[in-house]
């Protein structure tokens, strides 16, 4: 067996042109603007796994003077502000100490109160980290993106360009890189197989990883939180669409419904949703007295072909990530959201959900819609009332948790949002956004479709 040393190192120190962007295309445009001081954003975090490039962002900005990046091992006084400097890179958030912790609080306040710029980066949400309450809130000030991995393709295009730059031609095409992180250097062994194998699994030197002995367990995830309860809107907060308005749609495509009537009203209840005056009760006869007229078979095999043609492309990994986050760390979690069960079973269940808060259709004994609704709707002070109600069939309450999170992406949760101890305003809509600044809460932003 005979192996060889791939260093994909260019020996160049890191810069926004030399990152491979993959997914990340907006983060890094926001980036670029960041470094030339033109962005009205002025934080940002960045978050995601081992060697998606985090590191190599913040210090490629550290090139854009004046601005100083500040490791999470560096000493105290790298966190004191300085008029001097204007852009401020924070790394490795989940590693700072108590007396650091405190110090990256008082320079968030001080960028803020000089209109300076600053850049922080972890493993993972801003509120799923173990650190101080005050801290992980100014960490959501602005935004929070997650940084992406980068697909098979471009690793091992990466890889092959860089070996073929060194004048290795024949590298190793059938290794597979999708279990592994792609750092910056890698060890690889070349085997007559064409097998990557691990060259020294017991290495720790930063220089030379041997990739294959990297497990995914070693990656950095001590996020632990406990007693705590998360709670998700669904419509344009989990998913960039609008669930029940697409159902409506996909009835419509499929020819089960009556395409300029149902589509005109479906329009009307959807302009009425985001103008913020739809009434929950007119619309859920409208949606529930439309299921009544099918047979449940029928329904049940056009709601699969919705979740296939519809929903299931619309699940990004930055929302179930998030979730994960939760599910992970042992929160208890549910998706409470007013549109109804049938349409909503399924994509709860897709993001793997064992919970769901929704408004309930009424069935015969043998299955079939009424058209009615049992009990209120779950929409504005209903999400509340449902909620606890829920919980108390467990024997609990809002009191029974040390944390609780809701994530919605409207004002029309308002009653919800202010209701836990830790809301989170994710893709908001004008008036939340406003509202949530005023507030001092967190803006998160899973998507921009």
């Amino acid at each position: 067996m005979q192996q060889l040393l791939l260093n994909l190192d260019t020996g160049n120190a890191p810069s926004l042109d030399t990152y491979l962007t993959g997914q990340n295309g907006e983060v890094v445009h926001l980036l670029r603007e960041i470094a030339y001081r033109t962005s009205r954003e002025h934080f940002v975090y960045l978050w995601g796994d081992n060697a998606t490039g985090k590191t190599h962002l913040l210090k490629a900005l550290s090139q854009f003077s004046p601005a100083r990046y500040i490791p999470s091992d560096a000493p105290e006084t790298d966190f004191s502000y300085s008029p001097q400097c204007n852009l401020y890179l924070l790394d490795d958030c989940e590693r700072l100490d108590s007396q650091k912790q405190i110090a990256a609080f008082n320079l968030f306040n001080q960028v803020r109160e000089n209109n300076g710029y600053m850049i922080t980066s972890g493993p993972c949400t801003p509120l799923a980290l173990d650190l101080r309450d005050d801290l992980k809130s100014r960490l959501c000030w602005g935004l929070v993106y997650q940084i992406k991995s980068l697909s098979d393709e471009e690793k091992n295009g990466r890889v092959e360009r860089t070996s073929q730059a060194k004048g290795i031609h024949d590298f190793a095409r059938c290794a597979t890189l999708s279990h592994y992180p792609l750092s910056t250097r890698y060890a690889f062994p070349f085997h007559d197989t064409g097998r990557a194998r691990p060259l020294f699994p017991a290495n720790k030197t930063y220089d030379y990883i041997a990739f294959a002995a990297r497990s995914s367990a070693a990656k950095t995830g001590a996020c632990c939180m406990t007693k705590t309860l998360a709670l998700f809107d669904l419509d344009h907060t989990l998913l960039p669409i609008d669930s029940d308005y697409e159902w409506g749609q996909f009835l419509v495509r499929i020819g089960a419904v009556d395409k300029d009537r149902f589509e005109k009203r479906n329009a009307e209840f959807f302009a009425q949703y985001q103008a913020g005056t739809l009434d929950a009760a007119e619309y859920l006869a409208f949606a529930l007295g439309t299921l009544a007229q099918f047979p449940r078979p029928r329904l049940n095999r056009w709601r699969q072909q919705y979740m296939d043609e519809v929903i299931s492309p619309a699940i990004r990994s930055s929302a179930r990530n998030l979730i994960e986050n939760h599910l992970k760390n042992n929160d208890l979690v549910a998706i409470v959201t007013a549109t109804n069960k049938f349409v909503t079973e399924p994509i709860a269940k897709a993001f793997g959900v064992d919970h769901l808060i929704a408004a309930l259709p009424e069935e015969t004994d043998s299955g079939e819609f009424t058209g009615g609704l049992i009990g209120a709707p779950t929409s504005g002070e209903g999400k509340i009332a449902h909620t606890e109600n829920w919980l108390r069939q467990m024997n609990l309450s809002f009191d029974s948790f040390d944390d609780t999170y809701f994530y919605s992406d409207s004002d029309r949760d308002l009653p919800l949002l202010s209701k836990v101890n830790h809301p989170v305003a994710v893709n908001p809509n004008s008036r939340l956004t406003e509202y949530a600044r005023t507030q001092g809460w967190p803006l998160m932003h899973l998507f921009h479709d």
